[in-house]
């Protein structure tokens, strides 16, 4: 079995196990919190929980590019092409993997501060309208303890 056949059943494996699983979550806990009968004067409920829950997931997907990546480079260690000037198959693949990886990795985590960032930004909004903290703050707890929890 090849490397390629290797990563490809790893990447099945995550998006089936994983991905669809906390994707569901996800789109369960949108619908649950953005429809709570509290008040929201402010009517930045709904977007707030989508921002918490596409940083929550571009994170997951960081997490999973960063050990791929690790994984990738760790298979490296110990092959050896002896007398061949020729390129090594696994170390080109090798190559192609970590590439791609990290620059998962980095559009997920541009996706993580940016959505972050939004976030803070209408907890800050709600703070300067009424007057308190509110239906924003209280999301981003419920975030910041299912982001515990998860991990």
């Amino acid at each position: 079995m090849g490397i390629s056949s290797v990563f490809g059943l790893l990447g099945f494996g995550v998006i089936l196990e994983l991905i669809v699983p906390v994707g569901l979550g996800a789109i369960f806990i949108v619908v649950v919190v953005a429809s709570r009968s509290e008040p929201d004067p402010t009517g930045l409920r709904p977007g707030v929980v989508y921002m918490l829950t596409t940083s929550f997931l571009s994170f997951v997907v960081g997490l999973i590019a960063s050990v791929v990546t690790v994984a990738t480079l760790a298979s490296l260690i110990g092959r050896r092409v002896s007398g061949s000037d020729q390129p090594h198959a696994v170390g080109n693949q090798a190559a192609r993997i970590v590439v791609i990886t990290l620059l998962i990795a980095i559009a997920s985590g541009i996706a993580f501060v940016y959505h972050g960032r939004k976030a803070r930004l209408a907890g800050r909004h709600e703070i300067a309208v009424l007057g308190q903290p509110g239906t924003v703050l209280r999301i981003w707890q419920t975030y910041t303890a299912a982001v515990s929890f998860t991990c």
